[in-house]
């Protein structure tokens, strides 16, 4: 029962979870948990922007337009040794806009990451208080356009992050009987960097993530997660601007097959309206993983 858990608890509790705007979002780590070799996922995501957070804090009903943006993830993990692990994401996205006069649309392969992995507090015996504990380091490449360099009026095409991104944290599961726990803490840097004759520096940002699930049977889980995610001011051409974060909460099922699994994911950034100078969407998610046992 407790290797299903684990299955299912890596499946849907460390989604990345996106912003709505210009590629931003947190950096929830792809860890593998089971006893398996490697895993591939293949996810779906829909985000369709609801709100608006003002920099004064205000959250205001986005009317004017309307913004879908529909990513394909592929990503994978290798556990080449009993803790250390590498994993990679490559997400192609399409955002759609429509105002009252026009519709706009962009495809592109943005942001492409690879990450590394070690388990740093393995739990050789079950300790009801102990919980595995692992560090990563995530590294982002910026591809495609961003909301300092796009063509497009509406900003269909603003879908990159647009600079070097470096992310370090910690990820701590553990479970207890038919309930699994888990607690993300991580730190990110956006490196300076020069776009269409802009000095772009974004800085540094954070996000944290606990996650609660339970398992009635070996095959079926259902989980909640709670994310805070926040991005210092950019600064352009050493103006700066605002900082921004948001408060997202979400709700996933996943179920058990023979040699794959799967999970239902919706996300919600306006449920509580705690957010600042950011649009803010409700997601829906569907992901689909296969694995090799040890």
């Amino acid at each position: 029962m407790a290797t299903y858990t684990l299955i299912l608890l890596s499946l849907f509790s460390f989604q990345t979870y996106a912003s709505s705007c210009c590629g931003g979002g947190a950096n929830i780590p792809n860890i593998i948990l089971g006893d398996h070799q490697w895993e591939a996922k293949l996810a779906y995501t829909n985000s369709t922007i609801t709100n608006e957070a003002l920099a004064s804090g205000k959250i205001e009903s986005v009317n004017s337009k309307n913004e879908i943006t529909e990513t394909i993830s592929f990503k994978g993990s290798y556990l080449f040794d009993s803790y250390y692990q590498i994993a990679f994401d490559l997400p192609i996205k399409k955002r759609t806009v429509e105002s009252t006069s026009t519709e706009s649309s962009s495809t592109e392969v943005v942001d492409p990451s690879i990450q590394f992995t070690w388990e740093f507090l393995p739990e050789f015996t079950y300790n009801p208080l102990k919980p595995r504990g692992f560090i990563f380091f995530k590294q982002l490449f910026p591809n495609g356009n961003s909301i300092y360099n796009y063509e497009d009026p509406l900003l269909s095409d603003s879908l990159s992050r647009g600079v070097f991104e470096s992310t370090i944290g910690f990820a701590f599961y553990k479970l207890i009987y038919d309930f699994d726990y888990s607690l993300t803490l991580e730190g990110h840097y956006g490196f300076e960097r020069e776009i269409d004759d802009k000095e772009v520096a974004p800085g540094f940002g954070y996000s944290t993530s606990f996650g609660l699930g339970h398992s009635p049977n070996s095959k079926l889980r259902l989980g909640t997660s709670l994310t805070y995610w926040q991005d210092s001011a950019v600064s352009i051409d050493g103006i700066k601007g605002e900082n921004k974060y948001y408060l997202s909460t979400s709700f996933n099922l996943s179920y058990m097959l023979t040699r794959s699994s799967f999970v239902l994911n919706y996300s919600d950034e306006t449920l509580f309206d705690v957010a600042k100078n950011t649009n803010l969407a409700k997601s829906f998610s569907f992901t689909y993983k296969i694995f090799k046992d040890l």
